[in-house]
């Protein structure tokens, strides 16, 4: 287990939570390890297969439009997709496995190309490999969010809960973020933003945004840090944080975390 994981575990534990405590038992108790799914990885083996050699990138950075209708078609994501389906930018599933396999280390750009990496190019062959390669990668993120909503997803399917949304959200919530709203009704009941609601759907897997972000150029409301500060009047909701989340095709998503009023928030 990768050290920041289990850091989210020891802070979860840390809670004293006993539907969380209960999740982490039913998690690691699971004495039986799933084989490799090649259907699993399929998407991911077919992409390396379709850069090739190299693909070029439109001006703005992004895959042709022939290529993401292709993409879209091959995977049956344009039967229930509303648009033409041929931007990167404004097609979510493309543009969340083309960033995934960026941050798994499987493809690369240099000079408006998209290349397979040196990982990529010695997986593409082979789906068991490449099964092993993206389990141990798992979660994917760089923010502190990203990574403990993660954790808590792959959490829910290894204890074979039937709501993983709802398990991302109460966890969030026991490890101190807050709704973007702040307000107190957010507060007083488990976070549901569209961080925990939206998927990025890679064939037969079906994954948070939280495990591979970065899918979706429209603004997202992620969950924030409680501020550590309340207002004097109990009647008036705490200071609140918001998030302005910022992406690019060529380099991971960025945020900006501010609290409002001049209170600072933690894990800044």
């Amino acid at each position: 287990m990768r050290n920041d994981a289990a850091d989210v575990l020891d802070r979860l534990r840390d809670s004293r939570d006993p539907r969380l405590l209960r999740l982490i038992d039913d998690a690691l108790r699971a004495d039986t390890v799933t084989p490799p799914d090649p259907d699993v990885v399929e998407p991911y083996r077919w992409f390396l297969a379709r850069v090739g050699d190299g693909l070029k990138l439109t001006a703005a950075g992004y895959l042709p439009p022939a290529v993401v209708s292709e993409i879209m078609r091959r995977f049956g994501w344009d039967a229930d997709w509303v648009g033409a389906g041929n931007r990167e930018d404004l097609t979510v599933p493309v543009s969340a496995l083309r960033t995934s396999a960026r941050r798994l280390g499987l493809v690369r750009v240099h000079r408006g190309v998209l290349l397979q990496s040196v990982a990529g190019r010695r997986l593409a062959e082979d789906p068991d490999g490449l099964w092993q390669h993206i389990a141990a990668r798992l979660p994917l993120g760089s923010r502190d969010v990203e990574l403990q909503a993660g954790v808590l997803w792959l959490l829910a399917i290894a204890a074979r809960r039937p709501d993983p949304e709802h398990v991302v959200a109460l966890g969030l919530r026991a490890l101190g973020w807050v709704g973007g709203t702040g307000d107190r009704r957010t507060r007083q009941t488990p976070v549901r933003s569209s961080a925990t609601r939206r998927r990025c759907s890679t064939g037969s897997v079906s994954l948070p945004v939280a495990v591979c972000p970065g899918s979706s150029n429209r603004r997202s409301r992620w969950p924030v840090r409680r501020c550590s500060a309340p207002r004097s009047n109990p009647r008036l909701p705490h200071r609140r944080a918001t998030v302005s989340p910022s992406s690019s095709p060529s380099r991971s998503p960025t945020s900006t975390l501010r609290c409002g009023g001049g209170s600072r928030c933690p894990g800044r």
